[in-house]
């Protein structure tokens, strides 16, 4: 598999290996948000009037936003392909996002006070403990289906 479709391709199976590779691809673009961070923070500092401060903040936002949406993306690619591996669809990742619709729905039904009760409430942290520890052993440790599937043929590894 190559480290395009691996990194942003949703086709396919990936081995256990190629998600720990991917996942060593998001520490590489997460280590360059911050260092790219601290640049533009260390930008902004030389800033001598209001409007080339706002300036660098607009940029350093921009950038963090284009290389968070690059990590986010890369996330989904390499878990669903890992998920086609173990014979599932794509679609359990939304199991991820369980604990985000719950705040959002909080936020909008009871406003943000309600959030702020509900972020220190044992019972969030118990589920997102449980989704976290869900999605490391089925992708990071589970093993694939051995022989082909409906998402594609065996992999070099033979279900590794």
């Amino acid at each position: 598999m190559s480290i395009g479709h691996l990194l942003f391709g949703l086709q396919g199976r990936a081995s256990r290996l190629h998600f720990w590779l991917g996942q060593l691809a998001l520490v590489v673009l997460i280590v360059l948000i911050v260092a790219m961070s601290l640049f533009g923070l260390a930008s902004a500092k030389g800033a001598t009037t209001p409007q080339e401060l706002l300036g660098a903040i607009g940029i350093l936002f921009l950038v963090f936003i284009a290389f968070f949406v690059l990590a986010a993306w890369v996330s989904w690619a390499v878990a669903v392909k890992r998920l086609h591996d173990r014979n599932k669809s794509g679609k359990w990742l939304l199991l991820t996002l369980a604990p985000t619709a719950i705040v959002l729905w909080t936020w909008f039904t009871q406003g943000l006070p309600a959030v702020i009760l509900l972020d220190k409430s044992p019972l969030m942290l118990v589920l997102q403990l449980v989704i976290a520890a869900w999605y490391i052993i089925e992708l990071g440790f589970l093993k694939g289906t051995p022989g082909g599937n409906m998402y594609g043929p065996a992999h070099g590894g033979g279900g590794c």
